[in-house]
């Protein structure tokens, strides 16, 4: 009985401080015990970039540090609510939070279209040029939606949630309608050209065909 404790211990353990990768051009980024590993093409191991979550769970059961990175540019969004940004591929960091549109508690995904990032948080969705210059995405009526899932097809952004999906217009910093309500609960998104697929927590897979643009 102490070594299946045990071992159901060490398995609690590795799901509560593990987390998501990320893959940016000949780089790959991992949370691994609260800490951030990159993997590069021509490094013989893993390089301990200096950012930690200490954070013990995160306040929705996601899985660790929100993660995107493009080119040398990458963001981690701590459990607790924390940005970092690097320029330099996780050479160094800095603390963009205090930058960001509005308030917010945890974050749900990030990111990039083109050179574009995308914050998704519980509070709706912000965007950014630069990480330093941040917009908060409205609906056409001023408010901001709180998204289940984002997807980018090429530069690109789309987010869906009960009220449909929508695509984003960076000029404008709003979403535009494009799908109406859905029938069920969305908990993934993917996009393929015209063609939109949806996974629901009730019913399965929606797919959905666009007039070509």
């Amino acid at each position: 009985m102490n070594q299946q404790n045990t071992v159901q211990k060490r398995i609690q353990e590795e799901q509560e401080t593990n987390g998501t990768f990320t893959v940016a051009d000949d780089a790959v980024f991992m949370e691994y015990r609260h800490k951030l590993y990159r993997w590069q093409f021509d490094e013989t191991g893993w390089h301990d970039t200096g950012l930690e979550d200490h954070a013990e769970i995160s306040p929705i059961g996601r899985k660790g540090i929100a993660l995107a990175a493009s080119g040398n540019t990458v963001y981690a969004g701590k459990r607790e609510g924390e940005l970092f940004l690097s320029l330099d591929h996780g050479d160094t960091w800095r603390d963009v939070t205090e930058k960001l549109a509005f308030q917010y508690g945890y974050f749900e995904e990030i990111l990039f279209a083109g050179s574009t990032v995308y914050v998704s948080t519980d509070m709706g969705v912000m965007h950014s040029p630069d990480g330093e210059t941040w917009h908060a995405l409205t609906d056409a009526d001023g408010n901001r939606r709180i998204m289940d899932r984002i997807a980018v097809d090429g530069m690109t952004t789309y987010c869906v949630c009960d009220s449909g999906v929508y695509q984003a217009d960076n000029q404008t910093s709003t979403w535009e309608q494009i799908i109406p309500e859905l029938p069920h609960t969305p908990i993934s998104f993917a996009i393929d050209g015209n063609t939109f697929y949806i996974g629901t927590k009730q019913n399965g897979v929606l797919r959905f065909q666009r007039d070509k643009r």
